[in-house]
């Protein structure tokens, strides 16, 4: 028997998602978070990952990903390199120095696409 105002409510205490699911949960996650693309096109991080590999003419180039510093904060983004840049990029890596790219970076949930690179070079120091 329930009291006046006092409402019985059968909520499950757990809920299982199936694996099938998490890529249309993500999909809608990403629609739902307002996505911009930021007008700043000079943008100095370090480089994290490269993921290259030799062209026809085998010379490198291909994925690389960043820590970027965009105001005051760190965001992980990748870039495609080409030829002319990507050893640039593997220097930059390998000695831990800073490089600035520029370029339009279009933000995603977790990791950012840094497209139409126009620049790229290593800082000796910030």
């Amino acid at each position: 028997m329930l009291r006046k105002g006092i409402v019985e409510r059968n909520d499950p205490t757990k809920v299982k998602i199936q694996d099938n699911y998490i890529p249309t949960i993500s999909k809608i996650g990403e629609h739902l978070k307002p996505q911009q693309e930021i007008t700043q096109s000079d943008f100095i991080g370090k480089i994290t990952g490269l993921h290259g590999s030799e062209n026809e003419q085998g010379k490198i180039e291909g994925d690389i990903t960043l820590a970027l510093l965009v105001d005051e904060e760190s965001k992980k983004a990748k870039a495609y390199l080409d030829s002319t840049f990507y050893p640039q990029a593997c220097d930059a890596h390998k000695n831990g120095k800073y490089v600035q790219i520029s370029g339009i970076l279009k933000e995603k949930p977790r990791l950012s696409i840094l497209e139409e690179i126009s620049n790229f070079e290593v800082i000796s120091a910030l």
